[in-house]
């Protein structure tokens, strides 16, 4: 159902009627942003899922790799402040073209890194980085770094069986 096509007039005898359609239009931008969310989180709930099923032998193994992972957010903090350069406790997008000029990139090559940065880690697209989605993000892009390492191995081991 879509609520776009109502109006909230100021003809309404009563002003429940401009808080029906206000409130329409509201749950169904909810509805739709919870959908997202969902469809999100059940992705990487399968991902995980494939992947411990197919490189790793045991919850042990899985669980170990989980504690890497939560022990290397943590270590992430100093970097942020690093990148956070006004101490705001977000990252924009002026903090990330200048850390990465200064790290010896071109100017044009730093501004498509960057809009690549923010379309991987920006999850909520509000043009700035959160320690939260930094370190989120750092966590994800490290995973499928290894996800492609162990595909890469094992398609190796089967060119020589």
């Amino acid at each position: 159902m879509n609520f776009n096509n109502l109006e909230v007039n100021d003809t309404y005898l009563h002003s429940r009627a401009s808080k029906a359609v206000q409130f329409s239009k509201e749950a169904e931008f909810i509805g739709q942003n919870f959908m997202h969310v969902t469809n999100e989180k059940n992705a990487k709930e399968k991902q995980d899922i494939r992947y411990k099923a197919k490189h790793l032998k045991s919850n042990d193994e899985y669980e170990r790799e989980q504690k890497f992972y939560e022990s290397k957010k943590e270590s992430l903090i100093a970097e942020f402040q690093i990148l956070d350069r006004d101490h705001n406790g977000i990252i924009d997008k002026e903090e990330v073209l200048n850390y990465l000029i200064n790290n010896g990139l071109e100017e044009d090559e730093a501004i498509q890194l960057r809009e690549e940065i923010f379309v991987t880690i920006d999850q909520n697209h509000d043009g700035s980085i959160s320690l939260e989605e930094f370190s989120t993000g750092y966590i994800e892009i490290i995973k499928k770094l290894r996800y492609r390492q162990i595909e890469c191995e094992d398609k190796m081991l089967e060119s020589y069986e």
